[in-house]
């Protein structure tokens, strides 16, 4: 009988947050969601809709396939790399998010 074990996908949610080079707080801005929603999926206590999976690919200018496996297997995370692009995206972002544009900044270099 096979065995069925439970998929971490807040786990592998951070894991491609971290490794894309993003804080809680910037990836929420680039999917429109609040950054105590991002701990919520990070932290499995809410779940990942289908909307937010496909805006993470866009952001990330990823298939949206390469992004699932990466939240299924938690093993294609190499595959996840900050787009350069992603600093124009928070220059549309008010003055207050300044900090974040920083902290993108020194990623991108």
């Amino acid at each position: 009988m096979p065995e069925h074990t439970m998929i971490d996908f807040g786990s592998n949610f951070r894991k491609i947050r971290e490794k894309a080079g993003l804080s809680q707080e910037a990836l929420g801005i680039c999917l429109s969601l609040s950054t105590s929603i991002i701990n919520r999926i990070e932290n499995n206590k809410r779940r990942l809709d289908v909307g937010t999976v496909h805006r993470l690919s866009m952001v990330l200018n990823l298939e949206i396939t390469k992004v699932m496996k990466a939240l299924v297997d938690g093993k294609a995370i190499d595959l996840i790399n900050t787009p350069p692009d992603l600093k124009s995206r928070f220059q549309k972002i008010n003055p207050g998010k300044k900090r974040i544009i920083k902290q993108l900044e020194k990623k991108i270099k």
